[in-house]
């Protein structure tokens, strides 16, 4: 399926060019009117409200749980050309009844901080460049890549996703298929 020796050039993640396949969430989008401002904690903190949803669509009969965890992403290898960094992309992988969400948190801001290479059933794959400042919401059954840490330093990301505990079941958590195609950013 993602067997096409293609390179693809990645883009900078937006709510709008990120819609088909998720969410896009920004820690610093903090409203400027204060008519939507929502306050918090007795006036110490402005809530963002309503940021994504997560959903599952896991058969009522089964066992499953949100687990919360903590992805500490090494930086991806690389390979510079003249103009671009190049990742070789060699899995894609989906969580057919599940959407999933990471969060990343760095000690700096970064601008070119994380990709996410993207696709739905039809196999066109996307790709897009995302900040320190912004997390991603994998919409149930999109086929993504592994966590593709692009920073000069460790990114520990926190990571909500709904999860099936039956052994026999396991390729309802993950499905996982084999790819060769490249990145460009």
């Amino acid at each position: 399926m993602f067997q096409s020796k293609e390179t693809y050039k990645a883009v900078k993640a937006t709510p709008e060019n990120f819609a088909k396949y998720g969410h896009v969430i920004h820690t610093n989008n903090i409203p400027k009117s204060t008519s939507s401002i929502v306050q918090a904690n007795q006036g110490t903190a402005i809530k963002q409200e309503y940021m994504g949803t997560l959903k599952e669509g896991f058969p009522s009969n089964v066992e499953k749980r949100l687990n919360i965890h903590i992805f500490n992403c090494l930086p991806r290898a690389t390979v510079a050309d003249s103009q671009y960094n190049i990742f070789h992309c060699k899995v894609m992988e989906k969580h057919p009844y599940s959407s999933q969400m990471f969060m990343p948190n760095t000690n700096n801001y970064e601008e070119c901080c994380y990709l996410v290479i993207v696709a739905l059933d039809d196999g066109e794959v996307e790709a897009f460049i995302f900040s320190s400042d912004q997390g991603v919401v994998y919409n149930q059954g999109v086929w993504h890549s592994p966590m593709c840490n692009i920073s000069k330093e460790l990114v520990s990301f926190v990571v909500l996703i709904t999860e099936t505990s039956e052994p026999d079941k396991a390729e309802w958590n993950c499905v996982e298929v084999i790819s060769d195609f490249e990145i460009k950013f």
